[in-house]
């Protein structure tokens, strides 16, 4: 996985927080694409 850089105006405090959408973005794709969630469009539960 390639790093990229926050895009965020505080390099610090921003860091967490575009980890986590990351995270969460990775799992929704995930979750959609297993069909896991149940949704049809795959959307975050």
């Amino acid at each position: 996985m390639a790093h990229r850089p926050a895009t965020n105006d505080s390099p610090d405090g921003g860091r967490e927080l575009t980890l986590e959408f990351t995270l969460t973005k990775i799992q929704t794709q995930v979750y959609g694409t297993l069909g896991v969630d149940g949704s049809p469009t795959g959307g975050a539960a």
